[in-house]
């Protein structure tokens, strides 16, 4: 698994954004304990979490569900994001705080 944390400081409120990568080999089970490190490592109790990538799984796999249950956190993505072959399904994952969700969209304008 890949992670670039990386801190944003949008006006007066930090974001901590979370890229991150999972080969379609490794268990999802060593994804949600590396992911879940890598939130409690760099993020502190104030900051707002983002994370988005390609998890190489489903939203509603149990291993995405724990980490998103765990950490309050929420998807606006609620569809398939992409279509590369005829039996291919994708959803690109991002998930972030849902109080954050709509101070998010007013300082991205």
């Amino acid at each position: 698994m890949q992670i670039i944390p990386i801190e944003l400081n949008l006006h007066i409120t930090k974001r901590l954004l979370l890229p991150l990568y999972r080969s379609p080999h490794q268990s999802p089970t060593l994804f949600k304990e590396k992911q879940q490190r890598a939130i409690d490592f760099f993020s502190t109790p104030n900051d707002n979490i983002i994370t988005l990538g390609d998890s190489n799984m489903d939203i509603n796999e149990a291993a995405i569900r724990s980490i998103m249950e765990e950490n309050g956190l929420v998807s606006p993505i609620n569809s398939l994001t992409s279509l590369k072959s005829a039996n291919g399904r994708c959803r690109d994952t991002i998930y972030n705080l849902l109080e954050t969700d709509t101070q998010l969209q007013k300082e991205m304008k």
